[in-house]
């Protein structure tokens, strides 16, 4: 996991946020996403791999609703059951 371009030291609970080749790059509690938001009209989307857990979440909702705030507390309790 290698990003292009750092996006934010820390943001939505996620640290060391970057960019590389379509595809956001970051921590959480220490464990490496790669992830990548979406949206279109009338949806949402977001796909999060964790690459050392093997664990990969896709979330899809309508409308505008921010997916971090629901994804983030999911994944910390995935990463404490894997």
């Amino acid at each position: 996991m290698s990003r292009q371009a750092a996006v934010a030291d820390e943001e939505d609970g996620l640290t060391d946020v970057g960019y590389g080749y379509g595809w956001f790059t970051a921590f959480l509690a220490g464990e490496p996403l790669i992830f990548h938001p979406g949206d279109n009209a009338g949806f949402v989307s977001l796909l999060v791999w964790a690459p050392d857990r093997g664990l990969v979440l896709a979330m899809l909702a309508a409308d505008q609703i921010d997916l971090a705030p629901l994804a983030l507390p999911a994944l910390s309790g995935l990463f404490r059951t894997a």
